[in-house]
């Protein structure tokens, strides 16, 4: 690996942290600059972007869980469901069609993030609910698994949306995004280590930068009002979405 390309690989890492630990989202970024900019194979930068978001998703929850915004309980039954979900997922990486299901989540988190900006700005907006019962949990886990292996994207992005239309608090639905990257990131990277497809020298650069971002992040979520976390969160679902199908649609 060269300098240059480790410079380029510490400074993604640590763009993405920040906005890991202040919305939840970011690990969308990797794959594409991968790809793109350094001419990965696509499949190798998925795996070597999921193997990178380990520590950072350990130290995320470990962040998170920390400061009270982690409700362990539901982050359990998530992670029941999501664990064997994202082992499956890497062996489906092979026949799934990666610009369909890139389309299809980009639509999703577009859609969730309008919605959450509307919700938030309305007057007369429904209160944040409860979380789901355990049942739906392990289903919504099983899914978000499947979905972030097929596309490299830890958890976050997948899961985050789903529980914006729940209507959980905005910091803690944040915080189970953030529960969930570790053993979504884990299993998945089992699967891919076993496919030889993990880059693990950017994956290394990438997930030491991916903790100092993730730590200064995590200060700015929790130092600022709910409203305007809940404002940030929406509008970087809007932006990563449009950038998603983007990507897919001029890429």
């Amino acid at each position: 690996m060269s300098v240059t390309f480790a410079l380029f690989a510490g400074v993604l890492g640590l763009v993405i942290g920040v906005l890991v630990g202040t919305t939840g989202i970011g690990g969308v970024l990797l794959v594409p600059a991968l790809v793109f900019l350094w001419g990965f194979d696509v499949h190798v930068a998925v795996a070597t972007a999921m193997a990178a978001f380990m520590l950072g998703g350990f130290a995320a929850a470990l962040l998170y869980g920390r400061r009270g915004s982690i409700n362990w309980p539901v982050a359990g039954w998530l992670c029941f469901g999501a664990m064997p979900a994202a082992f499956v997922g890497t062996y489906a990486m092979a026949v799934v069609p990666t610009q369909v299901l890139e389309l299809g989540i980009a639509g999703f988190i577009i859609a969730a993030g309008a919605n959450a900006l509307r919700r938030r700005k309305a007057t007369s907006a429904v209160a944040d609910r409860p979380a789901p019962a355990p049942l739906v949990l392990v289903a919504i886990g099983i899914f978000t698994g499947v979905v972030s292996a097929l596309s490299g994207t830890a958890g976050p992005i997948t899961l985050l949306p789903i529980l914006l239309w729940l209507r959980l608090p905005i910091l803690a639905a944040v915080g189970l995004a953030q529960a969930i990257q570790f053993p979504i990131t884990l299993l998945a990277s089992v699967g891919n280590i076993i496919e030889g497809r993990v880059d693990v020298a950017v994956a290394t650069v990438v997930a030491v930068t991916i903790v100092v971002g993730i730590v200064i992040g995590t200060r700015i979520a929790h130092g600022i009002t709910t409203a305007t976390l809940a404002r940030l969160v929406a509008a970087v679902l809007v932006a990563t979405g449009v950038m998603m199908a983007a990507r897919v649609v001029f890429g």
